[in-house]
């Protein structure tokens, strides 16, 4: 009998599970687990709280402010489908599919790609003119890019887009899927010398089934509350509004919570040494 040893080497495509994580989740969430609905009872409080905790362990990952909503469990798809954005035109990366795509021409957005550069960035020169074109048609201008080139893994500079997007009044909406699991994701991020609130973008996107024991992870979505406040949709209370879009279960926030913490707790730095090291010598 022949035994090949497997080597599994996807891990941008979809993280794997750790047993540690399972077993906490087997052991300590799940006979836990209750509905919501059942207010008074104590499984249903302590559902409630790893929902809660899990929640905030995701808002602080992300550098999420009180201006923000974390929803958890709405892919992009979904964030699209209770948004319902009438009258787009969103500027998009040309590396962008066509499967990618569909979720805005479901809502006729119109799609305007832009180029990038012979380094891999974002052609910036290229958006700002395709802004311009664009500034007086009337019609809500969103920016939507990858974090990193899907071709190059070259990061995007996020700051300087969003700089320009905003000095157009267009929203800026990034993809962090292909990067989170190893790089910073930052909702607020700051620049010396720029107006507050410049640079800090309007949503975010990423999948926890990406990182290392994220298997059942749930998408998850971050946003600024002016986002609903200014679409056909309304609410008193978005943070009603967010639960409402979300599809998820306790377990999946428990594990999105973690996978989070694990990340965070190896260190961006030494992954990215790892990396290097990997890269320069196999």
């Amino acid at each position: 009998m022949y035994y090949i040893t497997v080597v599994y080497c996807d891990y941008s495509g979809s993280g794997r599970s750790l047993q540690w994580i399972e077993d906490y989740v087997t052991r300590d969430v799940l006979p836990r687990h209750a509905t919501r609905c059942s207010a008074l009872s104590v499984t249903s409080g302590q559902t409630e709280v790893y929902r809660s905790e899990s929640k905030e362990i995701l808002r602080s990952a992300v550098g999420a402010s009180d201006e923000d909503v974390v929803v958890i469990g709405a892919s992009l798809n979904q964030f699209l489908r209770a948004l319902r954005p009438e009258n787009v035109v969103v500027f998009v990366s040309s590396r962008e599919t066509e499967r990618q795509l569909t979720p805005w021409k479901e809502f006729g957005a119109e799609i305007i790609k832009i180029p990038e550069t012979k380094e891999g960035f974002i052609d910036l020169n290229n958006l700002e003119m395709r802004l311009q074109e664009n500034t007086d048609n009337g019609k809500r201008m969103i920016g939507f890019f990858p974090a990193a080139s899907k071709l190059t893994g070259v990061l995007a500079d996020d700051v300087a887009t969003t700089l320009l997007l905003h000095q157009y009044g267009a929203w800026s909406f990034w993809d962090y899927t292909l990067v989170a699991p190893t790089c910073a994701v930052d909702m607020n991020p700051t620049f010396l010398g720029v107006e507050d609130g410049m640079v800090k973008k309007d949503a975010l996107f990423y999948n926890c089934e990406k990182f290392v024991g994220g298997i059942q992870g749930p998408y998850i979505t971050v946003v600024k509350k002016h986002v609903f406040t200014n679409t056909s949709i309304y609410h008193d209370d978005v943070e009603v509004l967010a639960e409402r879009i979300s599809e998820y279960k306790c377990t999946e926030a428990v594990r999105a919570a973690i996978v989070m913490q694990i990340r965070d707790g190896v260190g961006l730095q030494n992954i990215a040494d790892r990396q290097d090291h990997i890269t320069k010598h196999h």
